[in-house]
């Protein structure tokens, strides 16, 4: 940080190209070799498989032999569409946890998707909100963090100039 005003966009468009977004998952394709290996070829579709292939070829009555291929292919269709909901799910998902930070550029408060953060950029807090990215203290006033969910600590710690966040 060159001032204590922030940094100025056209370092933040360069600091953004140079790290990347701040971004805590990236966005998954869904995988079709992945789904393929781990929910078609499992055990219990093999079996059914082979009790099909028994059937079919140890003169086994035709209705049943058919009724176990039905039964086979109801229950990868069921998994394809619970994987390729949960896809969907998850990419919509990102879409509501996308998070407005005030920050100083170019010395003066903007509102920037917590995405667009990148290092040195100088992020104001309110009371109640949650910090969008690791950073250092550089003032405060009475800065109470909850790390619970990092340490274990139940009670807020108190923070000071200097301190990392």
């Amino acid at each position: 940080m060159k001032t204590p005003f922030g940094l100025t966009e056209k370092e933040a468009q360069e600091r953004l190209k140079k790290f990347g977004p701040n971004v805590f998952w990236r966005e998954l394709k869904f995988d079709w070799i992945r789904f393929l290996r781990e929910e078609v070829l499992n055990y219990f579709n093999i079996l059914l498989f082979l009790v099909f292939l028994i059937s079919f070829f140890g003169g086994g009555k035709r209705i049943e032999t058919f009724l176990i291929l039905i039964f086979l292919l109801i229950a990868i269709f069921l998994s394809l569409f619970s994987e390729l909901n949960f896809h969907h799910l998850s990419k919509n998902l990102r879409k509501y946890l996308t998070k407005k930070v005030t920050v100083f550029r170019d010395g003066k408060k903007r509102i920037v998707s917590a995405e667009f953060l990148v290092p040195g950029d100088l992020i104001y807090l309110s009371k109640g909100e949650l910090i969008p990215a690791d950073g250092k203290v550089v003032n405060c006033l009475n800065f109470f963090v909850n790390e619970q969910i990092l340490t274990g600590e139940s009670r807020p710690v108190l923070k000071n100039i200097g301190d990392e966040v």
